[in-house]
């Protein structure tokens, strides 16, 4: 079953993107979207033994300021 762990809205030039970061298990990923239309995901393996990050996390922010970064490098 596939978990968020935390959600961001990013606006932008008038653009609006949503970034969500979800647990699955196995790894963390996290997408941007907008318009409904995924622009990006990147992804972190998780520690099997460990429990689930919190979505304030070090490893959580990480994964939101990537996205975040390459939205305001590349400005889809």
């Amino acid at each position: 079953m596939i978990q968020v762990i935390r959600e961001e809205i990013l606006e932008k030039n008038g653009k609006i993107y949503l970034i969500q970061v979800t647990f699955d298990g196995e790894q963390y990923t996290a997408t941007g979207y907008t318009n409904n239309i995924l622009i990006n995901e990147t992804s972190q393996p998780a520690n099997v033994s460990a429990e689930p990050l919190k979505p304030d996390s070090p490893e959580i922010e990480n994964l939101i300021f990537l996205l975040k970064d390459d939205i305001n490098e590349h400005g889809y």
